[in-house]
């Protein structure tokens, strides 16, 4: 096998026929189709099985689709650090962004477009768990997202703690913070969804203390979260960098006291190349928040 006939191999994986993955790769039909039965033949294996007009991944399949993605993004990396020996000022910026750990990242990215004018972004919004999984896959090379995170193999530097607030549409007596056992029994629509992020660390500080919340809903959307908030459909609880989100709604904001603080920071895949593009990117969002980075390289 040769890294075309994987390329070819994981086109037709993506596609589920042999058609669409010849059109998608600018070929005809026949060629492609004699490239894989020559892969099979070569492999002794079948990589596919027909079901109606769609191919089906065997196993054998399945375990080559993983180790051809692994390979060609590990060439693709090396092909990214060959071409930035030089000036470094083209390329790709290919980070994640958590749903509520994006508050400063649009002047981030203003500064790093006045720096880098040629360099193009991709960029995904996720739940942290997911983020880590593109990380995993390098699908992306940074991301920005809330602690805590189990994953060895990642570097992480936390860039800001801050408070949680409590938010409701239900008019409440003039305070500047509540407890947990204030609101305990109170309807609330978490952030992020179950066994994810925010929504884990919230529902565990009341269990901490022997309380269950009174979870009605759960929602990855904060746009949509402020909308119901302010309709009254349910309360929330939200960290201060999302505060921003209810802005112009009616509703009443109220720092938790006995909640710990909420944190987030920017990771990255350790002992694997990170394109110049993304450490400058890294070394621009630990300045932005007064952060001392090590070396990197």
């Amino acid at each position: 096998m040769d890294l075309k006939q994987l390329r070819y191999f994981m086109t037709i994986v993506e596609e589920n026929t042999i058609l669409a993955a010849a059109k998608r790769l600018h070929m005809s039909q026949p060629p492609l189709s004699q490239q894989l039965r020559t892969m099979e033949e070569n492999l002794g294996v079948s990589l596919f099985y027909r079901k109606g007009r769609k191919l089906v991944i065997t196993e054998a399949g399945k375990a080559l689709y993983q180790h051809a993605y692994q390979m060609i993004k590990l060439l693709e990396a090396a092909e990214a650090e060959v071409k930035e020996i030089g000036s470094g000022e083209k390329g790709k910026l290919r980070i994640g962004v958590n749903t509520l750990s994006d508050i400063d990242l649009p002047h981030i990215l203003a500064k790093y477009e006045k720096k880098y004018p040629n360099i193009t972004y991709n960029i995904h919004q996720n739940e942290s768990s997911q983020l880590i999984h593109l990380l995993e896959l390098r699908e992306i090379d940074a991301a920005l997202i809330r602690m805590p995170f189990s994953a060895d193999n990642m570097v992480k530097v936390v860039l800001q703690d801050e408070p949680f607030y409590y938010i409701t549409s239900v008019p409440t007596s003039s305070i500047d913070t509540i407890t947990l056992e204030d609101i305990v029994h109170q309807p609330l629509i978490l952030p992020s969804t179950q066994s994810l992020g925010l929504y884990e660390m919230i529902v565990q500080s009341f269990i901490s203390i022997g309380l269950t919340p009174n979870v009605k809903a759960e929602c990855s959307d904060t746009v949509l979260l402020a909308n119901l908030v302010e309709q009254g459909f349910a309360s929330s609880i939200v960290p201060h960098s999302a505060l921003q989100v209810f802005k112009h709604k009616e509703v009443q904001l109220v720092e938790i006291e006995n909640m710990n603080n909420a944190s987030y920071g920017i990771v990255w895949k350790k002992d694997f190349y990170l394109p110049k593009t993304t450490r400058e990117f890294i070394r621009l969002v630990t300045e932005h928040f007064q952060i001392e980075l090590l070396e990197m390289d």
